[in-house]
């Protein structure tokens, strides 16, 4: 299907330029269509999800929840925020709405206009170091010490929060296993299941970082790379001319058009690569004598014939020789580093996936006598065909085929608005460290489970399938004129958060029509209604950054909450429904009174103590009113408005919904709306719609 979605995008292509200088046929005219040309056939690829039950599973704290890109539509909200990319300003078909077939397991909080700067941010910048690339030991110093004095001028309040938590769905953090073992066992690093505090650290900062409006971190917030494609499956996108334009061109006088890319050796030498260029022909590939990956090389006429997919029947495959091994075109570092993080590419089925050119030992030569009898050349220790794309002696992109998958010019971090990327100090930064300066000052115990733990039978769980940030209707914000990739004028959607869902003790669990992800084995979660209890606990914070950790625990009291169930997100699993768990009493607040009036050491060195429990009401308006303080009014509009989507994104009782279940469910890759990118609805808007799906 993918194959023939192209190939009617090339067949438009090649009919627009062609018919452009022609007078327009009457409607009489029109009636006598001109026999298509035939299809050219290529080598498709998909995406398939992931397992939970990988050995040796993390039990750390990853964020419950990332920034990513994502998009609004219709009636939903536009962001306002525009920076880079290239807006080609064509007249493309407004983006698809959602029909009722449209589940999607996660949303989106918006993005703040402007980081909240944290009071720490004018200490230690007095420094000054903000405009230094490269900093000295001296400078170091001066950062440190700045930090040191603002913790000794503000930081008065130490103590604790006791938090107790119940599990509204199944549970998994996976431990560390043995290769041998059958099963992958819940984190039980004495024998007894506990969850990680790092992993409660983990849900606790990611959510403090949308409450504090934080900065966007590459490397922290989200990872920077150029994201490849081929979809032209979006008839209502740019993406398809985007394509069209990159990798195909016509043949002049001829109605026929041919690939940009030039077949070529890509060649590893020494510490770095390179392509020499070819030339290429199609030959038969009937009898599927060579079924791919794989290579028929001939040292006698210096050629190799190269089938470059598992397709059965494919009709040709490519004979690349006539090699100018005196003409070595540069593969830049960035390009390598871009194909190897292309993660689509080399995900899924044994049947479907692709493979990389880096690491193909059924198409490459290895052998360094095979290398030098094919080449003639001796610096040569990796030889493989392959096509790309040069300007200027420059290797820009590669692939396996004539037409494979492209980056992206712009980057992820090209979409991220600069002024969420400027180095201000965030109160994440000043609260849960900056690695390179000061630790944090949270930390959380282990959570320790209570009572008797009820174990689910072990089972494989359903494939975490799940679109990725290519599919860009989804995690880029959208204009309303057409929807847009990521080489266009438009930003990133937000932090991304699953939805709650009520499931039941086996609804995670995989069936025999789910797609079986070699290397996983069963997991045991534990049963929704467990009960455990952790202490976090905080040293030398200010009453407002005390206030802004208060209000991820007390978001239950927040202005916008009305009827809403506030529950959390942690472990695994997050896309099936597992990990959901809510707040089984009120949190309580102890503060350490002698720090207050002593600070932190008596006159004798010893450390003075005397816990006392605190309301926390006074802290949490403290943050509350600095927010109002220091932001403008359209950032304060923008933060509201975050705090609205952040409250229903968590909000338990949806899921209590007739029908909720369905609509927060993955779609697959065969439902109509994901075929035709259709745009994902904001918050607010899913939760608003009264459309129920169809099954």
């Amino acid at each position: 299907m993918a194959d023939d979605e192209i190939m009617n995008a090339l067949r438009a292509k090649i009919e627009k330029d062609h018919n452009k200088d022609k007078p327009q046929k009457t409607q009489a005219q029109q009636k006598k269509k001109k026999k298509p040309p035939k299809p050219i056939i290529m080598d498709m690829g998909n995406n398939a999800g992931r397992s939970m039950g990988r050995s040796g599973g993390n039990a750390g704290g990853g964020r419950s929840g990332g920034y990513a890109g994502g998009s609004s539509h219709g009636g939903g909200r536009q962001t306002g925020i525009s920076h880079g990319g290239s807006s080609r300003g064509n007249n493309w078909p407004s983006p698809r709405q959602p029909d009722g077939n449209f589940s999607i397991a996660y949303n989106f909080v918006s993005l703040p206009e402007a980081i909240l700067a944290s009071p720490l941010e004018d200490v230690v910048h007095g420094a000054p170091l903000r405009a230094k690339k490269k900093k000295t030991k001296e400078d170091d110093a001066a950062y440190k010490n700045a930090y040191r004095s603002y913790i000794e001028n503000v930081g008065v309040y130490s103590g604790h929060i006791d938090l107790h938590f119940q599990t509204l769905t199944p549970l998994f953090i996976g431990g560390f296993d043995a290769e041998e073992e059958e099963v992958h066992g819940f984190f039980s690093p004495a024998g007894r299941p506990v969850i990680p505090g790092s992993s409660l650290r983990g849900m606790a900062r990611s959510l403090f970082k949308i409450v504090t409006a934080g900065s966007m971190r590459e490397g922290e917030d989200f990872t920077n790379r150029h994201l490849y494609y081929r979809s032209m499956a979006a008839s209502r996108s740019s993406i398809r001319s985007h394509y069209v334009e990159e990798i195909v061109q016509n043949v002049p006088g001829q109605r026929k058009s041919k690939t940009r890319a030039q077949a070529g050796f890509l060649m590893h030498v020494g510490q770095s690569y390179c392509i020499s260029p070819a030339k290429h022909e199609p030959v038969s590939a009937s009898g599927n004598d060579l079924i791919g990956p794989a290579a028929r090389w001939s040292e006698q006429d210096k050629s190799v014939v190269c089938a470059t997919g598992k397709m059965q029947n494919k009709r040709h495959n490519e004979r690349i020789y006539g090699a100018q091994w005196n003409v070595r075109h540069t593969v830049p570092q960035e390009v390598i580093n871009d194909y190897t993080s292309d993660k689509s590419r080399f995900s899924g089925d044994q049947k479907n996936k692709e493979f990389s050119l880096l690491d193909a030992p059924n198409l490459a030569l290895t052998a360094p006598e095979k290398i030098k009898a094919f080449t003639g050349r001796d610096d040569i220790d990796y030889l493989v065909p392959c096509f790309y794309v040069e300007r200027q002696g420059v290797v820009k992109h590669f692939g396996q085929g004539p037409y494979y998958r492209i980056a992206y010019n712009d980057s992820i971090a090209d979409r991220v608005p600069a002024s969420l990327r400027d180095n201000l100090i965030d109160f994440t930064d000043a609260v849960f460290g900056a690695t390179e300066y000061w630790a944090g000052r949270v930390s959380f115990e282990d959570a320790e489970l209570e009572g008797n733990v009820k174990f689910l039978s072990p089972a494989l769980s359903k494939p975490l399938m799940e679109a990725k940030p290519t599919s860009f209707q989804l995690y880029l914000e959208q204009n309303g004129s057409h929807t847009m990739h990521w080489d266009e004028d438009t930003s990133i959607r937000g932090a991304k958060l699953y939805w709650h869902r009520k499931i039941g003790d086996k609804e995670w669990c995989a069936t025999k029509d789910d797609p079986v992800i070699t290397g996983t084995k069963e997991i045991r979660p534990i049963a929704a209604g467990a009960s455990f209890t952790t202490r976090l606990y905080f040293e030398h914070l200010s009453k407002v950054e005390l206030g802004a950790l208060l209000k991820v625990f007390y978001l239950h009291r927040d202005a916008h909450v009305g009827k809403k169930l506030i529950a959390y997100k942690i472990g695994r699993g997050k896309s099936l429904g597992m990990g959901s768990i809510r707040m089984s009493r009120q949190p309580q607040l102890f503060i350490d009174d002698a720090r207050i009036v002593y600070g932190s050491f008596l006159t004798d060195g010893t450390i003075a103590s005397s816990i006392a429990a605190e309301e926390p009401t006074s802290y949490v308006e403290a943050f509350d009113t600095f927010v109002k303080e220091h932001m403008a009014d359209k950032e304060l509009k923008r933060y509201d408005l975050m705090m609205e989507e952040l409250l229903t994104l968590l909000d338990w009782s949806n899921a209590e919904k007739s029908g909720w279940s369905a609509r927060t469910k993955m779609m697959g890759v065969d439902n109509r709306n994901f075929r035709e990118r259709s745009v994902l609805p904001d918050a607010l808007s899913f939760v608003n719609s009264t459309r129920s799906p169809g099954r």
